[in-house]
C-alpha cells in the first residue's frame, strides 16, 4: 500500500477537524474519565471538576419526573437536553400533543370495561386522531421534532400513544408493541387487555413492509418468523405484559432508552454522549444499547480498550437475552449482529485482526443479509491491504441494500483511496443523491476525486 493511500484518510480527517492538535490536547489535559465501579459509570471531569453537563441531565430528569403524563415527560426531557436548533419545535410539539389529547378526551367515552368490539373501536378512534395530526411516518429520533413536523417513527409513535392512554386513564389496559424486520422496518401495535385477561393486538397502521419489498398483514407476517423479528419490545404498563419472543420494558426503562437516544444529538461531543449513556445505565442497568453507544464515544476519543469493555458488556447482555429466547422459541435476535460487527470494527482499528475476523464471522452467522456488516468488513480488509476482498464486500453491501447511502459512500471513499477516481466519483454522487448525512467528509472526497480526474 503506497504512502499516499495511507495518508489520504488521515488528510480527510484533518480537513474535517476530526484530528487536530487542539483536540488532542483538549482530550488529554482538560477532560478525564474516572470509573465509578459501583455504578459502572465513566464520570467525566473537566479541569478537575465534575463535568457540569452531568448535573444538567440530573436536573432535566427531576423536571421530567414532575410530569405525570409520559408524553410530557419526554417533551420536558427533550426541552432541557436537545441542542439549540430544536428549540423552535418545542412550542408546536406541545400544542400538537395538547390537541391530540383534547380530541381523544372529546371523542372517547371512558368506562371501566369494554367488550372486545368496543375496545377495537376505541383503539381505532385514537389511531385515527393520532394519524390525522401526524400525516406521515418517518424517521424521527425525537418526539419534539416529530410532533412539530407531523412525522413520527415507531418510538415517537409509542410515546404519543402512551401519552394519550395516560390522559384517558387507560394505561392499565393498553400497551404499545413494536415489531421490526431485518432492515429495521418497524411497525406498532396496541395490545389491549380485556377484563377476562385475554389480550389482542390492534394494528396502528394497515400494512407492514417486509424486507423483500412485499406487503403483508400482521397475521400473514407471523408466517415469516425465520426472517422477521416479531417484537422489539412491549411496554409494561399495567403489570407484566410478556410476549412469547421478547421481554417488556417499564416506562422507566423506556425513559432510560430515550436518554441514550438523546445522546445522539450530541454525537460530536463524546463527553456529553458518555454522560447520556451513564444516566441511561443508572435507570436501566441492562440497557445494552447504552453500552454500545458509549463504546462509540470511547472510539471517538481513541479509547479503544474502554470501547471493547463496553461492547463485551453489550454482547453479554444480548447473549443472555437470546439464550432464553432461542431455548423457548428457536429464534434469534437478527439485529444483534450490529454489536458483533461494531466490536469487530474496534478490534480491527486496534490491530487485533484475528479477533476482528471472528466477530465479523459471528455477525454474518447471526444475519448474513445485513449490508452494514459488509461495509465494516470491507474497511477491515482495506486496512489489511486486501483490496480485492474489500471491494467484494462493498459490492455485496450495495447488492443487499441498493438504497443505502452509507454503502455507496464507503465504496466511493475506498475507490478514491485506491486511485479509481471516476468510479469513486460516481459512487460518492450516488451517496449524496441518497442523502448521506456526513456531507463534510462526502464533499471532501468528491472534491478530491474531481481534482484527481482533472
Amino acid at each position: 500500500m503506497s504512502l499516499d493511500k495511507i495518508l489520504k484518510p488521515i488528510k480527510a480527517g484533518f480537513a474535517l477537524g476530526l484530528v487536530t492538535l487542539a483536540g488532542l490536547f483538549s482530550s488529554c489535559s482538560v477532560h478525564d474519565l474516572r470509573l465509578n465501579p459501583k455504578t459502572d459509570e465513566y464520570c467525566v471531569y473537566k479541569e478537575g471538576e465534575r463535568f457540569s453537563y452531568a448535573k444538567k441531565i440530573e436536573e432535566a430528569l427531576k423536571k421530567a419526573e414532575k410530569e405525570t403524563n409520559f408524553g410530557y415527560k419526554i417533551l420536558t426531557l427533550e426541552a432541557e437536553l436537545l441542542p439549540e436548533k430544536y428549540k423552535k419545535h418545542h412550542k408546536k410539539a406541545k400544542t400538537t400533543l395538547d390537541e391530540i389529547i383534547a380530541e381523544s378526551k372529546k371523542t372517547i367515552k371512558v368506562k371501566a370495561n369494554y367488550s372486545e368490539d368496543e375496545a377495537k373501536k376505541l383503539l381505532k378512534s385514537v389511531g385515527d386522531i393520532v394519524d390525522n395530526k401526524t400525516k406521515e411516518h418517518k424517521a424521527r429520533y425525537y418526539l419534539t421534532e416529530g410532533l412539530a413536523e407531523g412525522g413520527l417513527d415507531c418510538d415517537t409513535l409509542v410515546f404519543t400513544y402512551l401519552s394519550v392512554f395516560d390522559a384517558l386513564g387507560l394505561s392499565e389496559k393498553v400497551s404499545p408493541v413494536v415489531t421490526t424486520g431485518l432492515d429495521n422496518i418497524c411497525h406498532v401495535f396496541l395490545r389491549y387487555k380485556l377484563k377476562s385477561g385475554k389480550t389482542f393486538d390492534w394494528e396502528t397502521t394497515k400494512k407492514i413492509k417486509l424486507p423483500n419489498g412485499s406487503v403483508k398483514s400482521y397475521k400473514r407476517a407471523k408466517e415469516f418468523e425465520h426472517s422477521f423479528r416479531p417484537l422489539i419490545y412491549a411496554i409494561d404498563v399495567g403489570g407484566p405484559i410478556c410476549h412469547e419472543f421478547f421481554p417488556s420494558l417499564t416506562k422507566k426503562q423506556l425513559l432510560a432508552v430515550h436518554l441514550e437516544t438523546l445522546g445522539l444529538a450530541h454525537f460530536k461531543d463524546p463527553y456529553k454522549l458518555i454522560e447520556h449513556c451513564n444516566a441511561s445505565l443508572r435507570l436501566f442497568s441492562n440497557n445494552s444499547g447504552a453500552y454500545q453507544l458509549r463504546a462509540l464515544a470511547f472510539c471517538n476519543l481513541k479509547l479503544h480498550e474502554k470501547a471493547i469493555n463496553d461492547m463485551n458488556k453489550a454482547i453479554k447482555i444480548n447473549e443472555e437475552f437470546n439464550l432464553a429466547s432461542v431455548k423457548k422459541n428457536g429464534i434469534k435476535d437478527l439485529l444483534g449482529c450490529h454489536k458483533y460487527s461494531l466490536r469487530a470494527d474496534i478490534h480491527s482499528k486496534m490491530g487485533n485482526y484475528d479477533k476482528a475476523e471472528k466477530d465479523f464471522a459471528k455477525a454474518i452467522e447471526l444475519n448474513p443479509n445485513h449490508y452494514q456488516i459488509y461495509t465494516g468488513r470491507g474497511e477491515h480488509f482495506y486496512r489489511l491491504g486486501k483490496e480485492k476482498e474489500a471491494l467484494e464486500d462493498f459490492n455485496k453491501a450495495i447488492k443487499l441494500n441498493p438504497k443505502a447511502a452509507n454503502a455507496y459512500f464507503e465504496r466511493g471513499s475506498f475507490l478514491n483511496k485506491i486511485d479509481k477516481f471516476e468510479e469513486s466519483l460516481k459512487d460518492l454522487k450516488k451517496a449524496k443523491e441518497l442523502g448521506y448525512s456526513n456531507f463534510e467528509i462526502l464533499d471532501y472526497y468528491i472534491k478530491d476525486s474531481e481534482e484527481e480526474i482533472e
